[in-house]
């Protein structure tokens, strides 16, 4: 198994299901409709693979890749695309500081969902995006899966709800529907919200383990000293595995929130 990165995002543990985390990444791109010199922000651009295609498909020739992650980044360099403008910074105040209109489309897959308050989010989104600009965002909403509500359970437990105020991995994460409303009220009238399913195979109990610690483990990560966090990993696999079939091959499902919509001309 790859070694994970100390405090920081693994590139090797999360490219190890590049092609499952692809099938939601190549639906969401596929909902944008591309424009003559799109002026594009890719918010938690991660390697930047996934960028690149995009850059391609939308045909833009620049994009702003915008990461906290320096390890990512790290990674996104080793690409030297020159179309890819790498930004190491907090995804939400990045988004607050864009000039009004100064944007095409905002692309966003599986990194808005560790953020807070996501309609001021889309509000300041929405602020930034020209004339007839385009939302394209995928988020994470698993949350009655094994692998949400164990995290969430020890969350409330000893001795990690102190350190942790409160938090719950996916608890910011909205429904389809209220995505729906709060792009209306932002005066969205074209869009396409849907949640979705995709089936995964994992192949044994660990690696879906490995898909947790490559993805909503970073979160904790970030909010525990590292002997604490440590420690709730070792909690959380054992939890994990007691919860999961004893032996693959089994479906490991996922749902994900696919969003798209169009601002007024």
């Amino acid at each position: 198994m790859p070694k994970e990165a100390s405090g920081d995002w693994s590139p090797a543990l999360y490219e190890r299901f590049a092609k499952e985390r692809e099938r939601p990444f190549r639906d969401l791109l596929a909902l944008v409709e591309p424009r003559p010199q799109m002026r594009v922000i890719d918010l938690g651009c991660g390697t930047g693979k996934a960028t690149q295609i995009l850059a391609d498909t939308v045909g833009a020739p620049s994009v702003m890749a915008v990461d906290s992650s320096e390890a990512m980044l790290a990674e996104a360099r080793k690409l030297a695309d020159p179309r890819l403008s790498l930004v190491r910074a907090d995804i939400a105040d990045h988004v607050r500081a864009l000039p009004a209109g100064s944007v095409d489309l905002v692309f966003s897959n599986a990194a808005l969902q560790f953020l807070p308050d996501h309609p001021a989010l889309l509000a300041a989104i929405a602020r930034a995006l020209a004339p007839g600009g385009q939302i394209a965002i995928q988020v994470p909403r698993n949350v009655e899966h094994p692998s949400y509500q164990v995290a969430n359970e020890l969350s409330a437990e000893a001795p990690y709800a102190d350190p942790l105020a409160g938090y719950r991995h996916g608890s910011f994460v909205l429904t389809a529907r209220a995505y729906g409303e709060a792009l209306w009220n932002l005066g969205f009238r074209r869009q396409n919200v849907a949640a979705r399913i995709y089936v995964h195979e994992a192949d044994s109990p660990e690696a879906a383990l490995a898909w947790a610690k490559g993805g909503l483990m970073n979160a904790y990560r970030e909010r525990l000293s590292a002997p604490l966090f440590a420690r709730f990993a070792d909690d959380y696999r054992e939890r994990l595995l007691a919860r999961l079939p004893a032996r693959g091959p089994f479906p490991f499902t996922y749902e994900r929130i696919v969003l798209w919509a169009q601002g007024p001309d």
